[in-house]
């Protein structure tokens, strides 16, 4: 699959600034047992979730899942949106310098002491945020505290290890996902969903070539502040946690911070040609509630009788970006845009036992999400209601898809002549 900087050809269209939605980022795609059966009566079980906001304006969300493993992290709102052009592949670079030295510890020493304590360490980047987590044992919640105190407060940001990172990890994953068609996929589709030059539309996949360890600091100091931040844990009472929280975080200067750069989504057609077996596919829609998207995304699922494609929803502060993708051979592209047109169309008829499956899928991919234990499926899902979902009625549904609809986005990364036009798509709905 050729790189992500092959040629690409964009169009779009206007639509109006949708509302505002929980951070986070979800998953992709996500597979899910389909069910033969279900009933309105039927409702996972509570999902346990606490949330409460320090006095400077930390977040803490704790979720009782029953688990004895316990998990603690941070989430913090600065993903590649707020980057500027000479900040660009900070979130990414970001990522990788999670749990390197700190001004109490070398990185060495950080990590023999994670290690000792029976934890494992994660970190993730995205375009609205930043996290990192420990997950382990009830025993070493005390050590992954302090570790993600100084990770995130406290990093020494050498320059060589800046550096040093730069070249090695940060280029090896860049190299990666200029081959990965479904990483170049979403990137493209990004594009198409918000404009090539807003900061939503920005490739999040970007190489940090002016990127120091002086400017990496101040780019933490402007964005790593108490507003920003959500501590999240699993495995621990929400009393401890925020006590826990309160220790390490409470300190942190507040401030009165403005919105995130605006980033409405606007909805066109953009591509990546390129000579290879498959063409990808995307096919989105911009919607401001979430719970509807995540029925949504669910009965698409279930709607499109193709085993090389799959629903997904991304949730922003934005909108949430909810629809299809899959891979087809190049004759056959234009066929599964049909496929995923045709789907778009049904839901907006959906039946009561559909749209009752959907319900049950959807509440239960809110429960596995709060189990995976993440920062970013705790702080994305922890403020989706079950009763929200329970309240989506076929009527309510019918309505989304027929505002939806009126600005499609479209993307395509590979051979594309039998990809319908965008003026084309536009008039299948």
């Amino acid at each position: 699959m050729a790189a992500v900087t092959l040629a690409r050809s964009t169009s779009r269209v206007s639509s109006k600034i949708l509302g505002g939605t929980s951070r986070g980022f979800s998953a992709l795609v996500e597979d899910f047992p389909l069910f033969e059966s279900a009933h309105d009566s039927y409702s996972p079980g509570p999902v346990g979730v606490t949330q409460t906001t320090l006095p400077n304006g930390v977040k803490v969300v704790s979720v009782a899942n029953g688990k004895p493993a316990a998990f603690l992290g941070v989430t913090v709102d600065a993903g590649s949106r707020n980057e500027s052009a000479s900040e660009a592949g900070n979130a990414l670079l970001l990522k990788h310098m999670a749990f390197k030295a700190t001004n109490t510890r070398s990185d060495l020493r950080l990590a023999r002491d994670i290690e000792a304590a029976g934890l494992t360490a994660t970190a993730e980047a995205g375009r609205e945020s930043i996290s990192y987590g420990l997950s382990g044992t009830a025993d070493g919640l005390e050590v992954a505290m302090t570790a993600l105190g100084e990770t995130v407060t406290a990093p020494k940001m050498q320059g060589w290890e800046v550096d040093e990172i730069k070249a090695s990890l940060v280029m090896k994953e860049l190299n990666f996902a200029s081959v990965d068609p479904q990483i170049i996929l979403m990137e493209t589709l990004h594009e198409a969903a918000y404009g090539s030059d807003s900061p939503m539309g920005l490739p999040f996949m970007a190489t940090p070539k002016s990127v120091t360890a002086d400017s990496l600091k101040s780019f933490m100091g402007a964005h790593y502040v108490a507003p920003k931040m959500t501590v999240v844990g699993s495995g621990i009472s929400h009393e401890s946690l925020e006590g826990m929280a309160g220790c390490y975080f409470g300190s942190l200067p507040s401030a009165d911070l403005p919105l995130p750069p605006p980033s409405p989504f606007l909805g066109g057609y953009a591509r990546v040609k390129a000579e290879a077996s498959m063409t990808h596919l995307a096919l989105a829609f911009g919607v401001s509630d979430a719970a509807a998207a995540l029925v949504l995304k669910h009965f698409l699922q279930t709607a499109v009788p193709d085993a090389m494609a799959g629903s997904f929803a991304l949730t922003y502060s934005d909108s949430v970006l909810v629809g299809l993708c899959g891979a087809a051979e190049p004759s056959a592209a234009g066929h599964m845009v049909n496929k995923f047109t045709a789907a778009v169309n049904s839901s907006a008829n959906v039946s009561e036992d559909g749209l009752a499956m959907a319900k049950v899928a959807a509440k239960t991919a809110v429960l596995l999400g709060l189990e995976e234990a993440t920062p970013s499926s705790i702080a994305s899902l922890a403020s989706i209601d079950v009763a929200a979902i329970d309240a989506v009625s076929s009527a309510s549904l019918k309505a989304l898809v027929s505002e939806m609809v009126k600005a499609p986005a479209l993307a395509s990364v590979g051979p594309s002549a039998t990809v319908p036009s965008y003026t084309a798509v536009s008039g299948m709905f």
